[in-house]
């Protein structure tokens, strides 16, 4: 993996630090994000950029390219179809075609408190997912085709956060977006059972006993929210929530700016 200093970029937002800006240099590389190595253009094709980076060979491209043609399809779907390369492979060289990071999403650690910060539809609709904070006010978004500029856009509409791309592949974000399904579905249910005995105290209290796991401080978060909604209105409650808290990678309950709750 890629250690050049220049992913450093990616510093957690700290406790207590939600509205300060992040100056000091982080300790070292993130695991799972990896700069472009500077090989490659928007002039080149990604296939180009797949036989410059020795991911296949010309020859492979060129009759990958022939049997697109006939099929009316991408030749990069039929070089992953053979089993040439892989969708690692296809979105590494996606990203160094636009001179963008790259983010392995097996091996980077997503902040789902960042994640949460669209719903399932969203995230499925533009295929990105934000993933982490850059700083407090950008969000890391993985995104599966960095040309749809839309997606950003949006995201950035929907946060009111700056948003900052990265490339994944488009099967890991397939998979952050199921991972992110079963989490709705599950506090859904907790919701559905449990909101017309749950009193608004008993959740906060819940809140500050809890222990510093991230994942307690996201899923006691996003109850906090459904239930106030309980109480605010008798209409029907939402299909899906969304998180209002900080980093869930921090213990800290401080959200970040422009995090939105609904």
């Amino acid at each position: 993996m890629t250690t050049d200093p220049r992913s450093a970029h990616l510093r957690p937002v700290p406790a207590g630090a939600a509205t300060e800006a992040l100056d000091a240099p982080a300790a070292g590389p993130v695991a799972g994000l990896t700069p472009p190595l500077g090989r490659a253009s928007t002039a080149m094709s990604v296939t180009e950029v797949l036989v410059e980076l020795g991911y296949t060979t010309p020859e492979r491209v060129e009759e990958a390219v022939k049997e697109a043609v006939g099929a009316s399809r991408p030749p990069e779907e039929v070089l992953i179809e053979r089993k040439w390369i892989n969708a690692d492979q296809l979105s590494r060289a996606v990203a160094e075609r636009y001179g963008l990071d790259h983010v392995d999403l097996n091996t980077f650690h997503v902040d789902m408190g960042a994640a949460n910060l669209i719903t399932v539809a969203a995230a499925r609709r533009y295929q990105a997912m934000p993933i982490g904070y850059v700083d407090p006010q950008t969000l890391l978004v993985a995104v599966v085709d960095p040309a749809n500029l839309l997606a950003l856009d949006d995201i950035r509409m929907i946060t009111g956060l700056a948003c900052r791309g990265a490339v994944a592949a488009g099967e890991d974000v397939d998979a952050l977006i199921r991972k992110l399904n079963t989490l709705e579905h599950a506090v859904t249910d907790a919701i559905d059972e449990e909101a017309g005995e749950l009193e608004l105290g008993d959740v906060t209290e819940l809140r500050e006993s809890a222990d510093d796991a991230p994942v307690i401080k996201l899923v006691y978060s996003i109850l906090g929210q459904a239930v106030t909604r309980e109480r605010r209105t008798s209409t029907s409650r939402p299909a899906s929530t969304r998180c209002g808290c900080a980093s869930a990678s921090t213990a800290s309950s401080t959200r970040p700016p422009g995090c939105r709750s609904g």
